[in-house]
């Protein structure tokens, strides 16, 4: 079955879906977009997706004329239609249809929405049973990635050095040696048994998954805190994961070549995988 996309309202099929040349997400990657997990019917983290929409609107001066009841709606319709059980919903607003020009077009030119569904199958078991390498990359991207924009050329470019490397995922790096996030995904590491993720700034994106982790990590009692680490803490770690939309908790075994630990995903980060797949299953934080 083909997947079902919408483009200002226009549902087809997303390999006959068309958009105007000179939409700006087009010409200059001027919009943010979303990515919204389905499980089995159920929408995991909406309303936290639906606020970093609207953070990343006001934080590009994006008015956007629908409130979030109405955003919601087009996603929950967009996944029915696909007719799938599991599914990826994406959603890209871009600040409209206007000729070329590098300063924002008039204030009355409505944003244009594209949306579609792809199936969703989840991350292969053997996935977090043996965990997978990274590389550390410098982090040359914009000053503003607290927003979700759709411009990630640094992000590709970065994700295309780890895979030239056989990599699963490129750690980006600052220029203090500083380790701020993947080029698609949060980091953390644990060290003397406390969990250790970058602080939340104008460096990384929150993401949904990190939020949850986070809380899943509080809620059981295992010691967190919001804390820069340098590439030489992170090799010498006992525990490197990442946290993104398709595996949720993910163990980093190798970073550069060099074994992290014991040289397969730790308990730390199995636990809080076993928690952070209970909290979509139930909505609940498991307390420990």
């Amino acid at each position: 079955m083909p997947d079902i996309a919408v483009y200002n309202g226009e549902f087809t099929t997303l390999d006959q879906a068309k958009a105007p040349v000179n939409d700006r997400a087009f010409v200059f990657g001027d919009g943010i977009y979303e990515v919204v997990k389905v499980l089995h019917g159920k929408f995991f983290g909406l309303e936290l997706h639906l606020d970093r929409l609207y953070r990343s609107a006001e934080g590009i001066e994006l008015a956007l004329p629908w409130d979030r009841t109405a955003i919601a709606a087009l996603l929950k319709e967009i996944y029915v239609r696909s007719g799938y059980r599991s599914a990826l919903v994406y959603m890209q607003l871009s600040r409209g249809v206007h000729p070329r020009q590098h300063y924002f077009p008039p204030e009355n030119t409505v944003p244009a929405v594209a949306a579609w569904a792809t199936e969703f199958a989840g991350s292969p078991p053997a996935l977090h049973a043996e965990g997978v390498s990274a590389v550390t990359v410098p982090d040359e991207r914009w000053a503003k990635c607290w927003i979700k924009s759709l411009n990630l050329l640094p992000n590709c470019m970065a994700r295309n050095v780890a895979r030239r490397a056989g990599a699963y995922e490129a750690i980006l790096v600052d220029r203090d040696g500083l380790v701020n996030e993947c080029s698609a995904s949060n980091v953390f590491a644990v060290m003397n048994g406390v969990v250790r993720t970058a602080p939340r700034s104008r460096n990384i994106l929150r993401g949904i998954s990190r939020h949850v982790a986070i809380e899943c990590a509080l809620a059981a009692g295992i010691p967190l805190g919001e804390q820069a680490f340098s590439v030489p803490e992170m090799l010498a770690a006992d525990e490197v994961f990442l946290t993104s939309t398709s595996p949720d908790v993910l163990g980093i075994v190798r970073v550069d070549g060099v074994k992290i630990g014991a040289g397969k995903p730790g308990p730390v980060t199995m636990r809080l995988l076993k928690l952070f797949r209970h909290y979509q299953q139930t909505g609940e934080y498991q307390h420990g």
